[in-house]
């Protein structure tokens, strides 16, 4: 059986929609943030952010190992950002990436009819 998933991603959270004909499977990982977001120059929590971002993208690509089919959404550059993250340290994920596109904040059952169309004229070209 094909797992296609979309996945909306901003800077603050994913959601993760396995997309089957009748159903659809949701889990959203949240990524861990400071409590404390102010920055000045040459301090560690810039550093900090970036290792947040390392294991938010990690636990996404994690998650994403089963899938045949991925489609990466979001608003922002979340969505670019965690596709050259899956190129450069998940490359067997990267690989199943059908599309990345803009898709603003949608309600979850507009995400899974995007998906589903998505996927369907996806299948029809494969």
């Amino acid at each position: 059986m094909h797992t296609h998933t979309l996945v909306w991603i901003d800077h603050t959270e994913a959601k993760l929609f396995d997309i089957g004909p009748n159903n659809a499977d949701t889990e959203t990982i949240a990524e861990a943030r400071q409590s404390h977001s102010h920055r000045r120059d040459n301090d560690h929590l810039g550093h900090a952010q970036d290792a947040n971002e390392q294991v938010f993208h990690a636990a996404i690509a994690k998650s994403l190992e089963g899938a045949t089919g991925i489609l990466i959404t979001g608003p922002g550059q979340a969505r670019t950002e965690f596709a050259h993250y899956l190129e450069a340290k998940a490359p067997a994920v990267s690989a199943k990436v059908w599309a990345v596109e803009p898709l603003d904040h949608l309600t979850d059952p507009q995400l899974i009819a995007h998906g589903r169309s998505f996927f369907s004229k996806e299948e029809r070209m494969h």
